[in-house]
């Protein structure tokens, strides 16, 4: 099955227009950069040329780029011996992202990428600040109530009794007995239908923050769609601030 995930932050505050945060990303050519270990890295931003704009929204699409050391594993031949070494090489990550200044919503194409430098090279050409665009936490807990009859995904974990984690799938699942047997018990994501689209779709949200559309969204003309759904699910989201260096 085609979907489409997404990796959802925040900005703290207010946040400038479309049209100044192109102008921001811009007059920076690179936003990041420094020497260590004789190889120099940095960080830099591309814009794709055209806004995507929807009715009276618009949003940013783009890609961060970051350079940092990676070790590799080699061995060096020592007559018949072999020395295991490691090389250090510097290697360029990228992680895609669209923006909309209103509510300052971004998200990101990777959870992995967009935690480790995305959010913070994107908030520091926007704010000179790298803690000014936050991931959120989602409580699964509310979302499985309020959507219970919708349920058709769950993860369970430190469980009573001899089944201690899993998962299950179906349709309106809460309805089944064996749903009872696990409903207490602490979640990492739940499975629920979309009410803001005309046909439901499916979606599942992790308390990490990543929400993942079960669709193949034609983006960027569906971009509106992707947003509206992170959008019904914001008001279950809080900030986290999970600083680290790169």
């Amino acid at each position: 099955m085609a979907f489409t995930s997404r990796f959802v932050c925040k900005s703290v505050g207010d946040i400038p227009t479309i049209e100044e945060i192109r102008y921001k990303i811009n007059e920076r050519e690179v936003v990041w950069s420094e020497e260590r270990e004789g190889l120099k890295l940095e960080s830099w931003i591309y814009l794709y040329e055209d806004l995507i704009v929807h009715g009276k929204e618009k949003f940013l699409e783009g890609t961060v780029f970051h350079q940092h050391l990676f070790m590799i594993p080699d061995y060096e031949r020592k007559g018949r011996n072999l020395e295991e070494k490691t090389q250090t090489i510097r290697k360029t990550s990228k992680v895609k992202f669209w923006l909309s200044s209103n509510p300052g919503i971004v998200l990101f194409s990777s959870a992995k990428n967009g935690e480790f430098f995305g959010r913070k090279v994107l908030s520091d050409a926007i704010f000179g600040e790298e803690d000014k665009i936050l991931p959120v936490t989602f409580d699964i807990r509310k979302i499985e109530e309020d959507y219970r009859n919708t349920l058709w995904t769950h993860s369970f974990r430190d469980r009573n009794g001899n089944i201690k984690k899993g998962q299950h799938y179906g349709d309106q699942i809460a309805n089944d007995p064996m749903y009872g047997q696990t409903a207490g018990a602490p979640k990492n994501f739940v499975g629920v239908l979309s009410s803001v689209t005309n046909s439901p779709l499916k979606v599942r949200i992790n308390r990490n923050g990543v929400i993942t559309i079960f669709s193949d969204l034609n983006e960027p003309n569906e971009l509106q769609t992707v947003f509206n759904i992170v959008d019904e699910f914001l008001p279950y989201s809080i900030l986290q601030r999970r600083i680290r260096n790169f």
